[in-house]
């Protein structure tokens, strides 16, 4: 067998493959857990990503998204393959703000990214997936309150906002601690 990235990895992220939110996050915190993420559609678990889960034998399977992103039969298939936890809040900001808490006990730094969009929080997924800290959501004007209660649980050194004025404004500037 070739090479492959992860021999095994005690923790795998299970993220919607169709839309960009939950899986931006989830590479963050699988790069800081060292772990990898894998990609499913809405309402089944492929079987080759069920195939992947079990080569990997991972203690846990964090499912990141609501049932509106991942379907409570994608959990249920899962659950052969280890402790799945679901991160997931109300909407990308809370789901975000599940992920930094389940994945970051502390961190130095923090990344905020428009959740509006995908670009700048692609960048930041991979900075933050080198252990260094989460990626949290804001929209273009606002910290909304889960982003901020986890900026203010983890006290970073660092908070590097991602992206232009075009997609964070100065409301955000102002608001940051």
């Amino acid at each position: 067998m070739a090479d492959v990235p992860f021999g095994t990895a005690s923790s795998v992220f299970i993220a919607l493959g169709e839309n960009f939110p939950d899986a931006l996050v989830a590479a963050a915190a699988a790069g800081h857990m060292r772990g990898p993420v894998l990609l499913t559609p809405h309402d089944h678990a492929p079987q080759s990503m069920l195939d992947e889960v079990a080569r990997l034998a991972p203690t846990t399977i964090y499912v990141v998204g609501g049932t509106a992103a991942i379907a409570e039969t994608v959990v249920q298939e899962l659950t052969p393959y280890g402790t799945v936890v679901h991160l997931a809040g109300l909407d990308r900001y809370e789901t975000a703000a599940a992920v930094a808490e389940e994945a970051f006990a502390n961190a130095d730094r923090a990344f905020l990214a428009y959740g509006g969009d995908f670009p700048d929080a692609l960048v930041a997924a991979a900075a933050g997936g080198h252990p260094i800290g989460p990626v949290l959501l804001v929209t273009q004007n606002t910290i909304p309150e889960p982003t901020r209660q986890q900026l203010d649980r983890l006290a970073p050194d660092h908070i590097w906002p991602i992206g232009g004025t075009a997609v964070i404004g100065d409301g955000v500037f102002t608001a940051l601690p």
